[in-house]
């Protein structure tokens, strides 16, 4: 039988794990005044259902209603896709002001936004509203920043990889085919989630000298 979704806490110091029990829906995971919450959808009265930030009891934080969170920047303004005005293409909203258009998830570090745009056959990579690379592909998304490297999942030969853009190159750093996600560790090491006809898999792993 299958149990409840848990919170899995890694110390970044230690690599310890630990985990906290709850009620919680599957989604991103976000820690806001010391409670947890997961982007997810459910119902919130028995005719409507909605998309938002819900905490482990299963009720929506109040002003999330409609919106994919994708993360809060330094001084604590919101930002997210506004499902109401993303029919066709996904809207970015910063505190309630639009910011973009965007094709991938945003990554927010203090107050830099991270995201790939489509343009044609090429994916293009933005810091805020600044052009920084481009590819040929349909699929990318920024996973980690450090240090001014950013860290993104992308098509590989087999499936799907980590690299990383430094000094305005771009460097595979996993020989894997089957990464989905990646967030970094101290010493240069990394978690990171694979898929394969099992299921999912979480590893710490080094990573390869960028």
């Amino acid at each position: 039988m299958k149990s409840s979704p848990k919170i899995l806490k890694i110390d970044k110091r230690t690599n310890k794990v630990s985990f906290k029990n709850g009620v919680w829906k599957g989604g991103k995971l976000f820690k806001l005044n010391e409670k947890y919450y997961t982007q997810s959808t459910a119902m919130t009265s028995p005719t409507k259902i909605s998309m938002g930030l819900f905490d482990k009891d299963g009720y929506i934080l109040e002003k999330t209603e409609s919106k994919v969170v994708q993360g809060y920047t330094q001084d604590n303004k919101m930002v997210y896709i506004n499902l109401l005005t993303s029919l066709e293409n996904p809207e970015i909203f910063v505190d309630d002001k639009f910011y973009t258009k965007s094709h991938s998830s945003v990554f927010v570090n203090k107050n830099d936004l991270y995201y790939f745009k489509q343009k044609g056959e090429s994916r293009v990579l933005y810091k805020n509203k600044t052009q920084l690379f481009a590819f040929k592909g349909h699929y990318g998304f920024v996973v980690d920043v450090s240090s001014n490297n950013i860290y993104f999942i992308a098509p590989s030969k087999h499936g799907s990889s980590l690299y990383v853009y430094k000094n305005g190159k771009v460097t595979r750093v996993l020989k894997g085919d089957d990464i989905i996600e990646c967030k970094l560790l101290p010493n240069n090491k990394a978690l990171i989630t694979t898929i394969d006809a099992t299921g999912y898999k979480y590893r710490i792993i080094k990573l390869n000298n960028t």
